[in-house]
């Protein structure tokens, strides 16, 4: 967690100076560009942050130590035993279909949204006498 929460506390370290002169630079004229700066650098401070936090209340994962071996990463990785007490069932399978039917989902009804946004412009828009 150590690695995380530099990357992110670096982050916020980065974007808010960028933030403060782009602010300066563009007389806040083109707001949207400043607010996208500043929500960066805020998420990023509170990612930084909950890292930070979370890292004090845990115990050291391996790769957090330098003089760590590579085997000491070994076991299975990303699976739990069941809440339900099945033994060696774990609590997501690597072969769950909700991803695949989220996907799906999201794609069909993105592109049917996209069509329908561009038609609705294409049929509002005006002619040109030319």
């Amino acid at each position: 967690m150590r690695t995380e929460a530099l990357i992110f506390n670096g982050l916020t370290v980065f974007f808010l100076p960028v933030t403060i002169v782009y602010g300066f630079w563009t007389d806040l004229q083109e707001p949207v560009g400043f607010y996208a700066f500043l929500l960066t650098t805020l998420m990023s401070l509170m990612i930084g942050a909950y890292l930070t936090l979370i890292r004090r209340n845990i115990d050291p994962r391996p790769e957090d130590n330098p003089d760590g071996m590579i085997s000491e990463l070994a076991g299975e990785q990303g699976h739990t035993d069941s809440p339900s007490g099945g033994g060696s069932r774990s609590s997501v399978s690597a072969s769950a279909w909700c991803p695949w039917w989220a996907g799906f989902s999201n794609t069909t009804w993105g592109s049917t949204r996209t069509k329908c946004a561009a038609t609705r412009r294409t049929s509002t828009a005006r002619q040109v006498p030319g």
